[in-house]
C-alpha cells in the first residue's frame, strides 16, 4: 500500500543565514502576533517556522490529516498554524522549517483542549484565501529556539501553565528503557534522562517514541569529547507526585545535540569553564518512574499518620496513611469510566462506539480506565479513598479492559467480582490533603502512590504500635482496643459500639471488628448538618446500616446499629 506520508524540507542553520534569494519586506506594514484575535481574518505576519510537523491519522498512522506549524515573529511570539491536507500540498515546496515568510489571511480558532503548543489565547488556520511569500532569512534575528530556564518550568507547573517549551541541558544521567503502549495500542517505548542547568539544578525529561530513544542513543556512541548538550524543543511541562519534570509530545517534541544556535553554544561555553565534564560520562540511573514508591518507603523514614489525624487535618498537604481496605464504592460513580483513545477525555460508550466531544473523534473500543473509591480503616477512624487508573492496576494486577472482558456483562456501577482479592489487604498509601476533603465538602481523598508491599507494611507497622485495630469479643459481642473494652475506652480517639445483631453472622465472633461486608460495596452519603457519613454495608447478609460521625476537631466515632 502506497504511503501517504511526506517529506518536511529543513533548512540547515547555516545555509538559513547564508540564503538571500528571497523577497525583503523592506517597510511592509505587518501586524504582531501577540496581537492576533478572532475579531478579523486579514491579519499580515512577518514570521519563522519553529517547527513543522504531520499529524497523523488515529487510525491510520501511515497517513496524516493535517501539517501544524509553530510560528515565530521578531518579538519572540509564537502561534500555532494548521494547514489541513488538502490545502498542504499548493505549499509543501514553499514551507521549510526555519524559513522566514510573509503569511496573509487566517482562520482564527481556540486551540481547543489538546496539547497546548503555545501560550497564544488563539491558532490559526489556513484557507482559500491564505497566502505565503518567501522572505530572506536576514530579515529579522530569528532562532528557532527559546529558552526556559529549568526555574521557569517548576513557575509554569505551579502556576498551571503547560503549553509546549524548549529547555537545554547538560545530559548527566539516563533510565532504561521501558517499552509502553501508545493511546491507539501501538507498541513504542519511553524512557528518561536528567538536565543539569548551568547552576546545578537538575531536570528530568521522559522521551517517547521508539525513533527519539534511537536518535539519542545514535548520538551517545559517537566520540566526542565535548560534554552532550541536548536541546529539548517543544517539551511539555509536568507535575507529578511533587516532581517537576518535562516530557516530549508524539508529534511537535525533537531532540537536537550540540546545534550551532547562540544560545546552545554560549551555554557550552560556560558549562566548559566549570571543568572537564566530558571525562564524568553519563551515569546510569535506577528506573524512577516504576520504582519512586519504593524509594520513598526504602528509607524507613517517612511519617505514617494515622486517619484519625487526617480527619482533623486542617491544611492542604501530603501525607502517609496505612489501612486495610474493607469496601468499596461502586454504586455512585462506576468503578471504571471509557475515555477516547485520542485526548483521553471522558466519553459515552454505548456498544463499543463513541465520539468524543473534546476533540471530535469517532472511535471503536474505547480505553477503559479505573476510578474506584474504596473504603479504608486502621483502627482510628475510616475515610474513603479514591484510587485512579495506574494506582489500582497496581494493587489489583489487572486493567480495567482485562476486568470488564473477563465479565462482559458487568456494569461500571456493579461490583466485580475480582475486588475480593482485595478484601482484608493492607495497604500504603500517600494521600492529598485538599481544602475541599478539609471543609468537608467531599470526603474522598485522592491517592497519590500506593504500595501494598508486604516488607513496607512491616517495616511501617512498627510506627503504628499505639494504634489499637479492633478487635470483637466473643462472649459480649462489644468492639475493644487491645483488650479495652470500647464503651469505656478514653485514652484513644474512637469509641466503637457493636450490637450482637451486628456480629452475628460472623465466624463465631472472630476478627478484628472490621466486618468484610459480603458484596464489598459502600454507598457514602453526607449529611451536611451533623457531619454524619451513612454507608448501608451489607454486612455478612445483614441489612445492618453502619454510621461512622466525623469530628474534625474532636474524637471519631463510629457506631453500628
Amino acid at each position: 500500500m502506497e504511503s501517504h506520508k511526506i517529506t518536511i524540507h529543513k533548512l540547515d542553520y547555516e545555509e538559513r543565514m547564508a540564503q538571500a534569494r528571497a523577497v525583503v519586506v523592506g517597510n511592509l506594514h505587518h501586524d504582531k502576533v501577540a496581537d492576533v484575535n478572532a475579531s478579523k481574518l486579514e491579519w499580515n505576519l512577518v514570521v519563522g517556522i519553529v517547527r513543522m510537523y504531520e499529524c497523523p491519522l488515529p487510525s491510520n498512522p501511515s497517513d496524516f490529516y493535517q501539517v501544524d506549524m509553530i510560528l515565530q515573529d521578531s518579538e519572540g511570539d509564537r502561534i500555532q498554524c494548521s494547514i489541513p491536507k488538502q490545502t498542504f500540498c499548493f505549499f509543501k515546496t514553499l514551507l521549510q522549517e526555519f524559513g522566514t515568510y510573509n503569511m496573509r489571511d487566517f482562520i482564527v480558532q481556540n486551540p481547543g483542549r489538546g496539547v497546548r503548543t503555545t501560550s497564544h489565547r488563539f491558532k490559526l488556520s489556513f484557507y482559500q484565501k491564505t497566502s505565503v511569500q518567501r522572505l530572506s532569512t536576514q530579515t529579522f534575528p530569528f532562532s528557532p529556539i527559546r529558552i526556559t530556564p529549568f526555574t521557569g518550568v517548576v513557575a509554569m507547573t505551579e502556576a498551571r501553565q503547560f503549553h509546549l517549551i524548549d529547555c537545554i541541558g547538560h545530559v548527566v544521567g539516563k533510565e532504561d528503557v521501558f517499552d509502553m503502549v501508545t493511546r491507539n495500542g501501538d507498541a513504542s517505548k519511553r524512557m528518561a534522562v536528567y538536565l543539569q542547568d548551568i547552576e546545578g539544578r537538575k531536570m528530568k525529561c521522559t522521551l517517547f517514541g521508539s525513533e527519539m530513544i534511537s536518535q539519542f542513543h545514535s548520538f551517545l556512541q559517537r566520540d566526542n569529547v565535548e560534554p552532550v548538550v541536548m536541546v529539548a524543543q517543544l517539551f511539555k511541562p509536568n507535575f507529578y507526585l511533587d516532581e517537576t519534570s518535562i516530557q516530549s509530545t508524539f508529534n511537535s517534541s525533537q531532540i537536537l545535540f550540540n546545534p550551532e544556535y547562540p544560545e546552545v553554544m554560549q551555554f557550552r561555553e560556560r558549562l566548559l569553564a566549570l571543568g572537564d565534564l566530558a571525562s564524568q560520562g553519563i551515569a546510569d540511573v535506577p528506573t524512577q518512574s516504576q520504582n519512586s514508591v519504593s524509594m520513598e518507603l526504602s528509607g524507613g523514614s517517612i511519617n505514617v499518620e494515622t486517619i484519625e489525624s487526617v480527619l482533623n487535618m486542617n491544611e492542604e498537604k501530603h501525607c502517609w496513611v496505612m489501612g486495610k481496605m474493607v469496601s468499596f464504592d461502586c454504586e455512585v460513580k462506576g468503578w471504571y469510566y471509557a475515555s477516547c483513545r485520542n485526548c483521553y477525555k471522558k466519553v459515552d460508550d454505548s456498544k463499543n462506539v463513541y465520539k468524543c466531544t473534546t476533540c471530535g473523534q469517532i472511535g471503536s473500543k474505547p480505553m477503559l480506565k479505573y476510578r474506584l473509591n474504596v473504603i479504608i480503616t486502621d483502627g482510628t477512624g475510616c475515610i474513603t479513598v479514591l484510587l485512579w487508573n495506574s494506582e489500582t492496576t497496581t494493587v489489583l494486577g489487572k486493567t480495567a479492559r482485562d476486568v470488564k472482558d473477563s465479565e462482559p456483562d458487568l456494569h461500571p456501577t456493579s461490583y466485580a467480582k475480582v475486588f475480593d482479592c482485595l478484601m482484608e489487604r493492607k495497604i500504603l498509601l500517600k494521600i492529598s490533603i485538599e481544602r475541599k476533603n478539609i471543609s468537608n465538602v467531599d470526603p474522598v481523598y485522592t491517592v497519590l502512590k500506593v504500595s501494598d508491599d508486604p516488607a513496607f507494611i512491616e517495616m511501617y507497622s512498627s510506627q503504628r504500635s499505639n494504634i489499637y485495630e479492633p478487635e470483637v469479643s466473643t462472649s459480649t459481642g462489644a468492639a475493644s482496643f487491645g483488650g479495652v473494652d470500647a464503651d469505656f475506652y478514653l485514652g484513644g480517639s474512637a469509641v466503637v459500639s457493636l450490637s450482637k445483631d451486628s456480629i452475628s453472622e460472623s465466624n463465631d465472633g472472630e476478627g478484628d471488628g472490621l466486618e468484610t461486608p459480603s458484596k464489598g460495596k459502600a454507598v457514602v452519603e453526607e449529611n451536611a448538618g451533623n457531619g454524619v457519613f451513612t454507608s448501608p454495608c451489607d454486612v455478612n447478609g445483614s441489612s445492618n446500616k453502619q454510621e461512622i460521625k466525623i469530628s474534625r476537631r474532636g474524637n471519631t466515632k463510629r457506631k453500628m446499629d
